[in-house]
């Protein structure tokens, strides 16, 4: 990018990367201007690794409990990663049975499920930036009460 001329890297206005490493720093010293934006695909990945680990440490979790509840966890969240991963709207009949089962069975699961549709949503609904920023902003501040509430 130095490459470009310090005249070009102080007209970029945005530039848009994923959240790993030292990008955002590195971007700051080069390009002054510019502000940095994490899109959607790079936030959506991150989203379904937290609720894929969180679906694995509540397999975990369901083996010190009682011989029935253990099951009914258990048996709700093994093998049904992409029923969780999934766009709601896009399940099958079966797999939306399913959900209901792990939502049923796994309170967080429910709540992490829930944030991750209203994320998607964001980006299917909103018309402009503005009113998405403002729908980030309180969906973050809503994550935050829920899960600390949760964990």
């Amino acid at each position: 990018m130095k490459s470009w001329g310090e005249e070009v890297l102080e007209r970029i206005e945005e530039v848009s990367m994923d959240m790993t490493g030292n990008y955002k720093s590195l971007i700051g010293k080069i390009c002054p201007n510019a502000v940095v934006t994490v899109d959607r695909f790079h936030v959506t990945k991150i989203i379904h690794e937290e609720l894929n680990q969180a679906r694995i440490a509540e397999k975990k979790t369901a083996l010190e409990l009682n011989v029935e509840d253990r099951k009914k966890v258990f048996d709700s969240l093994k093998g049904n990663k992409f029923t969780i991963l999934k766009a709601e709207y896009k399940l099958t009949d079966k797999q939306k049975e399913k959900l209901d089962i792990i939502r049923e069975a796994s309170p967080l699961i429910a709540i992490m499920h829930s944030l991750k549709e209203e994320f998607r949503d964001l980006f299917d609904t909103s018309e402009d930036s503005a009113n998405r920023n403002i729908r980030v902003t309180r969906l973050v501040r809503k994550s935050r009460t829920l899960l600390s509430e949760k964990c």
